[in-house]
């Protein structure tokens, strides 16, 4: 008996079902085979965003109109009913900010991060033009189980937001 043979045998019992063995944990739940099995599994879906960014009278605003992690949700059994949230900033953790984003290096400048468990995020974050320099406009959302979403955020007009031309 090979010596790798031998630590499954002391891990695992085998058991015969129709057409394959199940793996047991010394006589605990199954391991699942997730091929097959797909009941109660866990799919993991990254978050997703909706941005807009404005740019008027010399100043820049980045709102962040929705956010959904349907990890999150799908933990609240919440996952058919996303509306059941009534405000994304719920389920968000922190929101960083880079306006002058190079494309390679993440520099957050602006942080929202509330320091009490009941505030929230504000969303909406607005900062003079050329103020951090110029760049793209960069946001990374972290929700309460730090699920991640980043994006680099464009203008109205299609444009990376503060770019030279």
């Amino acid at each position: 008996m090979s010596s790798s043979q031998h630590v499954q045998q002391e891990l695992f019992d085998v058991a015969e079902l129709p057409g394959r063995p199940m793996l047991h944990w010394h006589g605990k739940q199954p391991l699942r085979e997730i091929l097959t099995d797909r009941q109660d599994a866990i799919f993991k879906r990254p978050p997703e965003a909706q941005t807009r960014l404005l740019q008027e009278d010399g100043s820049v605003t980045l709102v962040i109109e929705q956010f959904y992690s349907p990890l999150l949700l799908q933990k609240l059994s919440l996952e058919d009913d996303p509306e059941a949230i009534e405000d994304w900033r719920q389920i968000v953790a922190s929101v960083l900010v880079d306006p002058a984003y190079d494309g390679e290096v993440f520099h957050p400048r602006i942080t929202d991060t509330p320091a009490r468990r009941d505030d929230l995020v504000r969303g909406e974050y607005t900062w003079e033009t050329g103020q951090y320099g110029d760049g793209h406009v960069a946001v990374k959302i972290v929700d309460v189980l730090d699920e991640e979403w980043f994006g680099v955020v464009q203008n109205d007009h299609g444009e990376p937001a503060c770019s030279r031309n």
